[in-house]
């Protein structure tokens, strides 16, 4: 199982930009909310570097 953060170009409507990315966390067992969190800020913070 997974959480996913999509990130889109802007547009004038909502959601209908182009997709740029779908980065996918996935979720432990043994995860509790503040570690999924965690992992997940960094994946998106990465990406957005990536991104640069």
């Amino acid at each position: 199982m997974a959480i996913y953060e999509n990130k889109l170009l802007i547009d004038k409507e909502v959601d209908a930009g182009d997709m740029i990315s779908i980065i996918p966390t996935e979720i432990y067992k043994t995860d509790s909310l503040e570690i999924l969190s965690r992992r997940h800020y960094s994946f998106i913070c990465e990406s957005f570097i990536k991104l640069g």
